[in-house]
């Protein structure tokens, strides 16, 4: 099923969202993360695709670039828990709306999980 909505999200990204080349911006602002985390079954594929994404891409550039944790979970969580910490991030303080969405999403595991 993980495998499943991984592709759908997959091709939801490819599909669904315009290009940095394109738009000359963000591939996504967090007001339109927040609009999938919180919309339909499909949106809500796409963000949480879009989210593990993100936190794939920071270990991978952590790890070859040799860099220090940001943020250290210590204990395992599902994605809908990780989709519900960027919810609330965003609900908490909705100046985040305008910025990159990967930005918020960093620093919404930043907020919850810090290292120590």
């Amino acid at each position: 099923m993980k495998e499943l909505l991984i592709a759908i999200s997959a091709v939801a990204m490819l599909c669904c969202r315009a290009a940095y080349a394109e738009s000359g911006s963000f591939f996504s602002t967090t007001s339109d993360l927040h609009k999938d985390c919180t919309g339909d079954s499909f949106s809500l594929m796409y963000c949480l695709g879009y989210i593990e994404g993100v936190l794939d891409a920071e270990e991978v550039v952590r790890r070859k670039k040799g860099f220090e944790r940001r943020f250290c979970i210590n204990e395992a969580i599902t994605s809908e828990q990780a989709l519900q910490i960027v919810v609330n991030f965003i609900n908490e303080d909705p100046q985040w709306l305008r910025q990159p969405s990967s930005a918020v999403v960093l620093s919404a595991f930043v907020k919850k999980f810090p290292c120590e």
